[in-house]
């Protein structure tokens, strides 16, 4: 269930106390349909709107049904690249003036390229919105792609990259996309490699724009303090200009799970061991799957909420991990849902060993009712806090809308209420079966290793 969209303020672990108190309020409708509505412009593009006249604000945010999944080898990184430079320069505005403008305005503005989709978002005052819709519609219509700008952005991005290379969960991340996936560009690490950033041409850039950045495959999402009649023409002004043209199909088909266990152990600069499981996960066509991965996950122990099984067991019954924590972000396709824990080197496969045993306990036996309920509340209360802010609702929107449709999230709450311990255990038989998983390792360097 983690949206990984850009949100305005984030925070890493949530006080369970806190969602407790918020999780009955998730039934009252977090996103309420009857405040919704979807139109779709004469290129193709569609709008869908949440009218939410409490605060003076607008959220805006565009989604393009284009990301890393949709690169191959030799252009891997390039939806990243182009993300970076999107606020570049286009036709009629400088490099930076987008910036300047938007934060004139007293606004504030991202980007956030993913697996399956890039994100663009702009809030602002309601009295603003029609220049702010203009400012980003110009740029994401007409950009420019300076060549000085694209020398520029493939410096930042091997920097960011070599900053990754420092992370360990990332390195773990990476390496178990690659062991998880032999043929799906789900194997693709988002931002790419630094041999093949440093491949990115301009040309290439403007070539992915031109596949992908079509209006029939981009939707706009709009929430705050606004009413369609008002709005859509405005919209329609800034965003008409998008060409029209079919969705590019993917070229990889969705990958069925390892037939046996997929496993490397790397030597790094640390001084702690780390490893991270992966198994198969629910693509969005299985919705009823997604849901009921979602409780397993808050069962288990989810990375916003560690109370489950995991941490309990692991960390503060045995000792065995510093950390632990699951982790499931819904994708288009069938993709990963991954299992971290940090420990000491000589505690590294002990670890392991009792990460597993945990995952087919999940499996062998029926969640008992309470454990269920107390899960859906913790992940209910989750969601509350996602989309408690107007900028959380339309990445919440959004993020279905790019996958699927918006329709899921203001479905989700019931949905989750529906899912039941059986539904917890066929998921786990389905996915998390005992020998179709990939593992990364990672220890210190040995003594004199160079």
């Amino acid at each position: 269930m983690t949206l990984r969209i850009h949100r305005l303020c984030r925070v890493a672990l949530i006080p369970l106390l806190w969602l407790a108190a918020t999780a009955p309020a998730a039934r009252a409708a977090v996103l309420d349909p009857a405040a919704v509505s979807v139109h779709t412009l004469p290129n193709g593009l569609r709008v869908v709107i949440k009218e939410a006249p409490a605060i003076n604000l607008v959220a805006l945010n565009v989604w393009v049904r284009a990301g890393s999944a949709d690169e191959t080898e030799a252009n891997n990184g390039v939806s990243h690249f182009l993300e970076h430079l999107m606020f570049k320069g286009s036709k009629t505005r400088g490099p930076g003036e987008f910036d300047r403008e938007i934060e004139g305005l007293g606004g504030v503005h991202q980007a956030v390229t993913m697996e399956d989709a890039t994100q663009y978002l702009v809030v602002v005052a309601k009295q603003y919105a029609e220049q702010a819709l203009a400012a980003l519609g110009d740029v994401l219509c007409n950009p420019t792609f300076p060549e000085a700008a694209v020398r520029e952005e493939q410096r930042i991005i091997l920097a960011e990259l070599a900053r990754a290379a420092e992370n360990p969960e990332q390195v773990l991340a990476d390496w178990l996309g690659r062991l998880s996936f032999q043929k799906h560009s789900y194997r693709l690490p988002t931002a790419g490699t630094p041999e093949s950033v440093r491949r990115i041409t301009r040309a290439m850039v403007a070539e992915f724009y031109e596949k992908h950045y079509t209006a029939d495959n981009m939707s706009l999402v709009v929430v705050g303090a606004v009413k369609p009649a008002e709005i859509l023409p405005q919209i329609e002004a800034a965003f008409g200009g998008l060409r029209p043209g079919p969705a590019p199909k993917r070229a990889a088909a969705p990958e069925p799970a390892p037939a046996k266990v997929q496993h490397t152990t790397l030597q790094g600069p640390v001084q702690r061991g780390f490893l991270m499981v992966g198994f198969r996960s629910p693509g969005m066509a299985d919705k009823d799957d997604v849901c009921a991965m979602d409780v397993l996950l808050y069962v288990l122990g989810e990375r916003r909420a560690q109370s489950g099984r995991l941490n309990r067991e692991l960390r503060e019954k045995r000792n065995l991990v510093s950390a632990v924590w699951s982790d499931y972000v819904t994708l288009r396709d069938p993709g990963l849902v991954s299992f971290y824990a940090e420990t000491d080197p000589d505690k590294l496969e002990q670890a392991r060993d009792a990460l597993l045993a945990q995952i087919a306990r999940v499996r062998e036996t029926l969640v008992p009712d309470d454990e269920i309920q107390r899960a859906k509340q913790l992940l209910l209360g989750v969601y509350t806090l996602d989309n408690e802010t107007y900028d959380g609702q339309a990445g919440t929107l959004g993020f279905y809308e790019a996958k699927d449709t918006y329709q899921f999230a203001l479905e989700y709450v019931d949905r989750i209420a529906k899912v039941t311990a059986a539904d917890v255990q066929r998921v786990a038989r389905k996915y998390l079966a005992a020998n179709a998983y990939s593992l990364v390792m990672m220890q210190p360097k040995a003594k004199g290793d160079a």
